[in-house]
């Protein structure tokens, strides 16, 4: 297995419109996310890198999100996403799309990622599948030009890995596009295709999405199971105990 750090970063892409066949994925994307994020909560959620500031949800709870990338957005934050400039522990949610395919250090920003995170936090991480048709055509010579070309794919079994060290649970995980990402054209009959590779080759797709939960254990404090019991202290039969408040027998009322 090939080490995750490389000296040199990945060409990032401009847009998910300079990509081709990119507009159906972000769509497709899109609305898996929106349906994960109904399970997120909070007050701040932060959408990490570019692509990921074209993702909309409007199903989620969390009404204050904020991009944080390398291009200026509307309401946005321009950083790198290795150093996050966020503060320990004030960030609710996250939405990861496809930064971890285009990072020198992908273990980097999900350690940034863990600080900043609060307890019981939700991180939704989106990355391309190299178990798929675009996996496969990543490695063909005609693609030499295309924008995800260049990209990582990390099988999600091992983004889970990174995560679970992290001890984040994985809530849910989802497979989306079952065509290639690096063809324009589709296939024909693909819109009664797709439906049947979902349902008995779902871990096909091109690309998937990650809902991880951190799990925070408190520290409480472990009371001793055991109590100490009285001493017993035995008698003799033949013993009679006379009590202190108990009038004395006089000697002579004993002879009468």
């Amino acid at each position: 297995m090939r080490s995750a750090r490389r000296d040199k970063s990945p060409q990032y892409p401009e847009s998910w419109q300079a990509v081709p066949n990119g507009q159906c994925l972000l769509d497709e994307l899109s609305e898996q996310c929106d349906s994960l994020s109904s399970m997120m909560f909070g007050y701040h959620l932060v959408k990490l890198g570019d692509l990921s500031a074209n993702i909309h949800l409007p199903q989620c709870p969390i009404r204050h999100q904020v991009t944080l990338g390398y291009q200026q957005h509307r309401g946005g934050v321009t950083a790198s996403t290795h150093k996050l400039p966020l503060l320990e522990n004030s960030v609710d949610a996250f939405l990861v799309a496809l930064e971890l395919d285009f990072s020198h250090d992908p273990h980097q920003i999900l350690r940034d990622l863990d600080r900043s995170i609060t307890a019981n936090g939700m991180v939704l991480v989106c990355g391309l599948n190299p178990i798929s048709l675009s996996g496969l055509l990543r490695y063909s010579p005609f693609y030499r030009k295309h924008p995800f070309k260049q990209a990582r794919f990390f099988t999600a079994g091992r983004v889970k890995d990174w995560l679970q060290l992290l001890h984040f649970d994985i809530v849910e995980e989802r497979y989306v596009h079952y065509p290639s990402v690096f063809n324009r054209w589709r296939v024909p009959y693909s819109d009664k295709l797709d439906p049947f590779i979902a349902r008995y080759l779902p871990w096909s797709g091109s690309a998937y999405c990650l809902l991880a939960k951190k799990r925070t254990i408190p520290m409480t404090l472990e009371k001793p199971r055991w109590r100490a019991k009285p001493k017993f202290m035995p008698v003799q039969a033949g013993t009679r105990v006379i009590s202190p408040a108990s009038p004395a027998v006089r000697p002579h009322a004993a002879r009468e």
